[in-house]
């Protein structure tokens, strides 16, 4: 049972009884409603919104319209909410023609969304980014007063289906840019060649040197908003920082594959620059 109190809520018998409840309100048409107490965890939100969403499917022609309503109850309730909180509700529009299955992300108080032709942009405090899902063949809608964004797919097949969580993962990963950043460390590997690397001042671009004791060099450029910083602590090591996940990820394939070894087994020649450390550029507070 999810600890709701009884005292703040003014329909306990929805939680006691869940099936009657349903079925009481489908009959006379009305969405049952209770407040709830703003001390709540956002666990425990998550936790409550997956039992209300396995409860909407008991009536499927008021499931989805179930779901929306607690889902702006929840944002009125908790208005200190301020991380993107993501939940799946799968529900059937009608029984008897069609189905839809809908993603539903709940919006931050950090971030600022605008929708328009499946062109999704994200605004927060690090910037702003811009996607495009126009190759995807879902609906994806933003409703303003409930802060959420919806992704809808029609008529869709068990495969099809996963684009919509792959439509809603790349969403969030723009929340997380345009608010904490991602930053990836990467270390310099060898066994007995000492690789160097030299980083320009604009930190756009980096020289790698005296790979397996190569005497080229190798250029790699940056993408577009991302950086390379030295580690003041270790000659060793360094970061790519960036917002846009993709290109703070490209970057990094891109020196890795830039001192490749060639014509030698890779089992035993394993010298280059690895990945090493995933992280976000702020971090939070234990």
């Amino acid at each position: 049972m999810i600890p709701v109190s009884e005292t703040t809520c003014k329909a306990p018998a929805l939680l006691r009884n869940p099936e009657l409840a349903f079925i009481h309100h489908y009959n006379s048409a009305v969405v049952p409603s209770f407040e709830l107490s703003t001390t709540l965890s956002p666990t425990t939100i998550l936790a409550l919104l997956s039992l209300l969403i396995r409860l909407g499917q008991l009536s499927p022609c008021l499931g989805s319209l179930v779901v929306h309503h607690f889902v702006q109850l929840f944002i009125q309730s908790c208005p200190a909410l301020h991380s993107p909180l993501h939940f799946t509700a799968t529900s059937l529009v009608c029984p008897v023609c069609s189905t839809l299955f809908a993603s539903v992300l709940i919006l931050g108080a950090a971030v600022t969304v605008s929708v328009k032709a499946r062109v999704v942009v994200v605004t927060g405090d690090r910037g702003a980014l811009t996607k495009s899902f126009k190759h995807m063949d879902v609906d994806i809608k933003h409703n303003k007063d409930a802060n959420t964004i919806t992704v809808d797919k029609w008529f869709g097949k068990k495969k099809e289906l996963s684009a919509i969580k792959t439509v809603c993962s790349h969403i969030e990963n723009l929340f997380t840019g345009v608010t904490k950043g991602y930053k990836y460390k990467m270390k310099l590997v060898y066994a007995h060649f000492p690789v160097n690397v030299g980083i320009r001042d604009d930190k756009k671009h980096i020289t790698i040197m005296n790979f397996i004791g190569q005497k080229v060099k190798f250029e790699v450029d940056a993408l577009d908003g991302v950086d390379i910083v030295k580690d003041p602590k270790s000659q060793g090591e360094f970061t790519v920082e960036g917002n846009d996940i993709e290109n703070v990820s490209r970057t990094c394939a891109l020196i890795t594959q830039s001192c490749y070894v060639k014509n030698k087994d890779i089992r035993k020649f394993l010298d280059g620059i690895y990945v090493s450390e995933k992280g976000t550029v702020v971090v939070d507070e234990e």
